[in-house]
C-alpha cells in the first residue's frame, strides 16, 4: 500500500498505517502537540533539533497550505538520513476540527541499523506509533523532491 503525503497530519488515518496507539495526556506547547514523555528513553541532547514547522490548514485535496514547511522537513530528514546523524523534527497541521503533530526521530535502532521513528500526537490524547522505517529514497515527483519511506522488502509505505 502506497500513500502520498501532501499533508502530513490528515492524509494518514490511525487505522491505515499504525503500529500501536497509546492513550496519554497531550498538550499544546509553542504551537505543537506533545506529551510529557514524547521522546521516551531518548536523550534529546544527542539529537540535532530540526525545530517545529506548521503546515497550516489542510485543503480539500489534502495539500499543505505552507509548502515550505514540508520542504524544510524533507531536507532535514534527508540530510540526517544520508549522513547517519541523529535528528529530531516536528511537523504540525490541522483541519477544521482536528490537529496533529508528527514527531520524527532519525536514529539507529536497537541493532544499530538506521531508522526513522514516527510518533503522531493527536489532539484527543492519543499517540500513534508508526512502524519503523529502515529504507528512505529520494524521488523527483513533479516539481518537488520527495522522500519515499519503504519497508525492508521494498514496498512503499509513504511518499513524503
Amino acid at each position: 500500500m502506497k500513500w502520498t503525503l501532501y499533508f502530513v497530519v490528515i492524509a494518514l488515518s490511525a487505522s491505515a498505517w499504525c503500529q500501536q496507539t497509546v492513550k496519554v495526556k497531550t498538550f499544546l506547547r509553542n504551537g505543537e502537540l506533545t506529551s510529557q514523555d514524547i521522546a521516551g528513553a531518548r536523550q534529546l541532547s544527542e539529537y540535532d533539533n530540526g525545530g517545529h514547522f506548521d503546515c497550516g490548514r489542510c485543503k480539500a485535496d489534502f495539500r499543505c497550505t505552507v509548502p515550505t514547511a514540508l520542504n524544510s522537513t524533507r531536507a532535514f530528514i534527508w540530510d540526517h538520513w544520508a549522513n547517519k546523524k541523529r535528528g529530531y523534527i516536528r511537523l504540525s497541521g490541522h483541519s477544521v476540527d482536528a490537529m496533529s503533530t508528527w514527531h520524527i526521530f532519525i536514529e539507529p535502532d536497537s541493532s544499530g541499523a538506521w531508522s526513522i521513528v514516527l510518533r503522531v500526537v493527536r489532539d484527543h490524547d492519543e499517540i500513534d506509533d508508526r512502524p519503523l522505517i529502515h529504507r528512505v529514497e529520494k524521488s523527483d515527483e513533479g516539481d518537488q523532491n520527495r522522500l519515499v519511506f519503504l519497508r525492508d522488502n521494498g514496498e512503499e509505505l509513504l511518499v513524503f
